[in-house]
């Protein structure tokens, strides 16, 4: 979605449609129904907020427009879980330009979750897209909401959201809840699974190292920074021998 952020109530409508032909492309934008923008190499097509919101009350009327924000909500946290492997390869920039230009429909796919109690939603697009020091884009979701969802405590990705906010809470100078989310991150993995979740172990040396940094402890964030550098290359390397 582009433009303003909105709610899940009131979730953008934007799209890369399939080449249209040459004619009723014209026709369509020319008569205002749709806007047309271009984005590197992509052209797309974002409804006018008038027809929009007609759009929504008919929905509205139906009784389909929950239906529909939910599968949209789907939808992108498949597209969030696609990505996330993408950014970490050769076409990282292409990917990170196509998750800034679906930036929009992230936020409304998030809000959805949060605002229906939907913790598995919530957590997979949580966990998927860019966090604390990897580059090329931030989405900057509050994390902290979906850890009070129904069923979080217990979910299986409940130990890497609380890594990934713990981060974020430091990277805001947040840093007793950093400290406190971190170890509880390691807490709950050690609770809900036999063996150590990488990531977590990663993203709680970063927010640690972050921590530290930030209090003037400078031999302890290169001693956690080296950590999580060692955890990082221990698991390249043992995903190269799978």
């Amino acid at each position: 979605m582009n433009g303003t952020r909105r709610s899940a109530a009131s979730p953008a409508i934007a799209w890369r449609a399939p080449e249209p032909s040459r004619t009723s492309q014209t026709w369509t934008v020319a008569g205002s129904l749709v806007v047309a923008e271009d984005h590197g190499s992509q052209t797309r097509y974002r409804l006018l907020e008038t027809i929009r919101h007609y759009g929504e009350e008919r929905l509205d009327d139906a009784g389909e427009a929950e239906t529909l924000r939910s599968r949209h909500a789907g939808h992108y946290a498949a597209f969030a879980e696609q990505v996330f492997d993408y950014l970490h390869g050769p076409e990282h920039s292409a990917w990170a330009a196509r998750l800034s230009a679906e930036r929009d429909n992230l936020l409304a796919a998030w809000s959805w979750a949060i605002d229906a109690d939907d913790v598995d939603t919530a957590f997979r697009i949580l966990c998927s897209v860019p966090r604390g020091h990897e580059g090329g884009y931030q989405l900057g979701l509050p994390g902290e909401a979906a850890l009070t969802l129904s069923g979080a405590t217990e979910h299986p990705e409940y130990p890497l959201a609380l890594a990934i906010t713990a981060l974020d809470a430091a990277s805001r100078g947040d840093l007793d809840v950093a400290d406190q989310r971190g170890s509880q991150a390691l807490d709950a993995g050690k609770r809900l699974h036999a063996q150590a979740n990488s990531d977590v172990e990663n993203l709680v040396c970063q927010t640690r190292a972050d921590v530290a940094m930030s209090r003037g402890a400078f031999a302890d964030a290169v001693a956690y920074n080296k950590q999580a550098a060692d955890i990082a290359r221990d698991h390249a390397v043992d995903a190269g021998t799978k």
